[in-house]
């Protein structure tokens, strides 16, 4: 038994041993060649191989007090291809024993490429966010790059402007920032998703779709995530992207637990066009919960030309909020075709969906409805007269200058329900 403990032990100091040399050579590699040859790319794989036994190595490597005694590395350039090389290994195995390591490489006297790999490596391993955002100012437009993707692996948004602005650069940043985004695969929907939510070129909005649609099967796959926020943010991003394969996947979410992801996925149903969603929607503007209430109206609003005959419809519905809110969506989206619709609903029975129709009126810009408003602007709910008299106004806008008799009011009314 004594025999076979030695046995074993010896073995064991025979393997580390082994590792130990196999660890020094891969080092030497990295050391005397190219970052990203093919011997550099070998020497990396060696490393990975060994795992934690290697990471342990290449994270006390990561300064410079290691390159001591016989290890000491008489050029700078053997050190930066160890730390780029450590970098890489240790990024890819997400060993977060190095990120203090990592973090010392980003300093700005460092060659920019080492710099690159560190923040790409600290956004794998989803550590020292803070450190990182500091460099989005960064002179090199690749390190500000990297920094960003970095930030969105971690699900921080302060890196989000310049993802986005990435995408409207140059092609060698644009390629890079296609790449960067497509790994960091769910994560990179919310700051996609801003591209169609602000004022971004059109270009920028185009890439984030060619994105996303690339990303369609990891969005699916996260609409069963535990957390709520990330299956919201897929059905959005799904929304977006139009893509046909998504329509089974969403409705499965029309039942979801959180009112958000439901309305989320309902809006995307709506815009891929499936009549599913849009009854949901429909259905919602009837809620007694107003926060539904206006997340379906927003979603409506969003949903643009394709559902005004269901709105028309709306306004004749036997629920008031349903007739209001029908009356707020085909206002905000200046459905001119709802005219008839909408002077009809003046004579409402409900005086908030009287008011709603008045101010849809103002909003389109209806001239022919100008009679059936001045009648409501006796109407004995006073705020409903106030509203017809707004919508007179705003009309007036749009037909005569604003010194004209029908007199002109400045300002957007507030609509209630």
């Amino acid at each position: 038994m004594r025999r076979l403990g030695i046995l074993l032990a010896g073995t064991l100091l025979l393997g580390c041993a082994g590792a130990s040399r196999r660890i020094d050579e891969a080092m030497d590699r990295l050391a005397w060649t190219q970052p990203g040859s093919d011997v550099w790319k070998d020497a990396v794989e060696e490393l990975v191989s060994l795992e934690r036994t290697a990471a342990r190595a290449l994270t006390a490597a990561l300064g410079e007090e290691w390159f001591r005694d016989e290890v000491f590395r008489e050029y700078p350039e053997e050190r930066y291809g160890i730390w780029c090389g450590a970098a890489e290994v240790l990024g890819r195995m997400r060993y977060k024993g190095a990120v203090d390591g990592l973090k010392g490489l980003l300093k700005t006297d460092l060659p920019d490429d080492l710099r690159i790999k560190a923040a790409w490596a600290l956004g794998e391993i989803k550590a020292h966010a803070d450190p990182l955002a500091g460099h989005l100012k960064d002179q090199n437009p690749y390190m500000r790059l990297e920094v960003a993707l970095a930030l969105c692996k971690m699900d921080d948004s302060r890196g989000d402007s310049v993802l986005l602005a990435s995408l409207g650069a140059e092609e060698e940043v644009v390629r890079r920032a296609r790449e960067g985004l497509w790994e960091a695969g769910h994560h990179a929907a919310r700051p996609l998703l801003r591209a169609f939510r602000e004022p971004w070129p059109e270009v920028v909005r185009e890439r984030a779709r060619e994105v996303l649609r690339k990303l369609t099967e990891d969005l699916i796959a996260a609409l069963e995530s535990s957390d709520r926020a990330l299956r919201r943010e897929a059905a959005e991003a799904l929304g977006e992207i139009g893509d046909s394969r998504a329509t089974d996947p969403l409705v499965g979410r029309l039942g979801d637990s959180d009112s958000s992801v439901r309305m989320a996925a309902a809006t995307a149903l709506s815009k891929i066009g499936d009549r599913r969603g849009i009854a949901y929607l429909f259905k919602a503007l009837g809620s007694q919960d107003e926060v539904i209430r206006l997340r379906a109206i927003r979603a409506l609003v969003e949903a643009g030309e394709a559902v005004a005959p269901d709105l028309r419809k709306g306004l004749r519905d036997p629920n008031p909020l349903v007739r209001c809110g029908a009356a707020k969506v085909l206002g905000e989206n200046r459905a001119r075709e709802a005219v008839p619709d909408l002077i009809e609903a003046l004579w409402d029975k409900d005086a908030v969906v009287r008011m709603n129709a008045a101010v849809a009126l103002g909003k389109i810009g209806a001239s022919e409805a100008i009679a059936a408003l001045q009648e409501l602007a006796e109407d004995p709910d006073t705020t409903v007269a106030y509203y017809a008299r707004w919508a007179i106004g705003r009309i007036g806008a749009f037909i005569a200058p604003k010194s004209s008799s029908l007199g002109y009011f400045l300002g957007t009314p507030k609509t209630f329900r």
